[in-house]
């Protein structure tokens, strides 16, 4: 049997996180199956060098999760593994690659072996088990003579065959997800996204919404709490959409005495749904509005209602969870009214306890619409590409990683939406956080001019590369 490591690669380095890499425990879990030794590295909070950790381990197969704002660390990591351990077959997956898989082997020949697009469980384990590259479903390669193979994804994924996922391949007490006053491990009870906003690439994984057995949830939820863990964050983007099973799910989990929250969709909620929720130990729930303008929402394809989100907010306020609404500033088509007009909605709910997380910026992703509409638009230059030098000191206004474009329109620069993002801190938060934009620019070598006075109403602001 073959070993493997997994690696995540994503953000800076850290004590703990909340995140888990899930994609990965799902892979190794399934790569276990067929008694494969795995091991999964976070490179966020492995204190050991991954190049040692390679070293020790010496793994015939080592698999990278692509996020697309860590794509430089990925191929900067793939040549030096390469570099110590030409033998070792590396593998690329994760959702940056599904529509750049070409456009990276082209590039990073000499040092990625394989591309995985799509679900990876099935496609690792027979590339592992040595299958034939052609007989693989949804893997990129090119072969001996150079010539790029690119091979249809497989949308017949045998749920039933995926066993349990074994969270102890995580080292369990380097991430804090907290349900209320506790620790939770994540947990996913269907994989899929129908729906199509133009600034997520989930819909390109896939648009199909497939569930898990419940039998096979009844059992991770079990070994959750052997684990010693009494809550579960429900990571389903669309908790609810089968009710049946939700219900179900519920039901296990408070008969195990249980906490959990969800993630959901605001049409997927109701008065006896939420009800049914309160009383089965689910302490709150997260939903989506993104914009509070019909135009823009219109343009993003978010379908919702505005005044049923009015509705839910009562209902949840009535019931006391503890549930956040997300939005987002810089979609295409919005200006500066748009924008106030979503600023002064998430007001109207923050008065009825649904609390607002914002993107104040929106990430350009590859294989998105909105990818296609920046293109359209010049936002992303003729030349662009997702494999050469990119970098935008001015994100950093945002928080936003450089390495990853924000689409602007002419109406809204990144400039304008700071000013915005201004006008939603309090003004306890206020002096703080234009220090830390201010330092973090100046680490980067980018003059900044801030107009410091406390009475005016907007902020204005230049940045200015050295």
């Amino acid at each position: 049997m073959s070993k493997v490591l997994l690696i995540s690669p994503f953000g800076k380095q850290v004590k703990e996180r909340e995140d888990h890499p899930m994609g990965l425990l799902y892979i190794g879990s399934y790569l276990q199956k067929y008694n494969h030794t795995v091991n999964i590295c976070d490179m966020t909070l492995e204190s050991e060098d991954v190049i040692a950790k390679i070293r020790s381990f010496q793994p015939d197969y080592v698999g990278i999760q692509v996020m697309t704002t860590e794509r430089f660390v990925v191929f900067d990591l793939c040549k030096k593994i390469k570099s110590i351990s030409p033998d070792i077959l590396i593998i690329l997956g994760g959702s940056h690659v599904l529509t750049t898989s070409r456009e990276i082997l082209e590039n990073y020949y000499s040092y990625v072996d394989i591309i995985v697009r799509g679900y990876g469980e099935e496609p690792m384990a027979k590339i592992v088990d040595g299958i034939k590259l052609d007989d693989i479903h949804g893997i990129s390669y090119f072969d001996d003579n150079k010539r790029y193979h690119e091979n249809p994804i497989n949308s017949n994924l045998d749920y039933d065959s995926l066993p349990i996922a074994d969270y102890t391949l995580f080292n369990l007490n380097k991430y804090r997800l907290y349900v209320g006053d506790k620790l939770s491990l994540p947990l996913f009870t269907s994989l899929g996204c129908p729906f199509k906003c133009v600034f997520c690439a989930a819909g390109s994984m896939s648009q199909t919404v497939r569930f898990f057995q419940f039998h096979t949830i009844k059992k991770t939820i079990e070994l959750i709490k052997e684990l010693g863990f009494n809550a579960i964050t429900i990571q389903d983007d669309t908790f609810g959409m089968n009710k049946e099973i939700a219900v179900k799910i519920m039901e296990k989990i408070k008969k195990m005495g249980m906490l959990c929250k969800i993630k959901t969709r605001l049409n997927l909620l109701d008065k006896d749904f939420l009800e049914f929720l309160k009383g089965h130990n689910c302490l709150g729930f997260h939903f989506g509005i993104e914009s509070a303008s019909p135009k823009v929402r219109k343009i993003i394809g978010k379908k919702i209602n505005l005044d049923k989100a009015v509705e839910i907010a009562k209902i949840s306020n009535r019931l006391k969870f503890d549930s956040y609404a997300f939005y987002m500033i810089g979609n295409p088509g919005e200006n500066r009214n748009d924008a106030l007009l979503t600023i002064s909605f998430s007001k109207k709910l923050r008065k009825l306890g649904i609390k607002d997380s914002y993107a104040t910026g929106v990430y350009v992703f590859p294989g998105t619409k909105l990818e296609r509409i920046a293109r359209s638009e010049g936002v992303l230059p003729d030349n662009f590409n997702w494999t050469s030098p990119y970098q935008e000191q001015r994100n950093l206004l945002l928080d936003y990683s450089p390495f990853v474009p924000i689409y602007e329109s002419m109406e809204l620069k990144i400039e304008d939406i700071y000013e915005l993002k201004c006008e939603l801190l309090s003004s306890g938060l206020f002096y703080e956080k234009v220090r830390h934009n201010v330092a973090s620019l100046l680490s980067q070598k980018i003059r900044i001019n801030v107009k410091r006075t406390w009475l005016f109403k907007y902020m204005e602001i230049w940045i200015l590369k050295k």
